[in-house]
């Protein structure tokens, strides 16, 4: 198995070319892309208890509290659009997204 191609996955890895498999935890997070006949015990170097996360909660938070406040600028409700000032909306908007996140991550 000498001279083979191992993938290690990171953000924009979609899809896992032909003739390679997964390898995962025993938690189901991918690890790396290995040619279908390297068996798991060939990769023994890869590190699989410090696994990164191949989401961006931070900018994902971003994205999410952003989209909530262009909803509630959006909104003709009076007591949204004249009642509330810049300070509550963004208050709503981080808090919707940290919803979101926690739901996501299923906390």
């Amino acid at each position: 198995m000498e001279n083979m191609k191992i993938i290690i996955p990171h953000e924009g890895v979609n899809e896992i070319p032909e003739g390679f498999k997964p390898v995962m935890t025993s938690e189901g997070k991918l690890v790396a892309i290995v040619p279908e006949g390297m068996h798991t015990r060939d990769a023994h170097w890869i590190k699989t208890e410090r696994i990164i996360s191949g989401v961006d909660w931070e900018q994902r938070r971003y994205e999410l509290a952003k989209a909530a406040m262009q909803g509630f600028c959006a909104n003709s409700h009076d007591s949204i659009a004249i009642a509330a000032d810049s300070k509550t909306v963004t208050e709503w908007s981080v808090g919707f997204a940290n919803a979101m996140i926690e739901k996501l991550k299923g906390d």
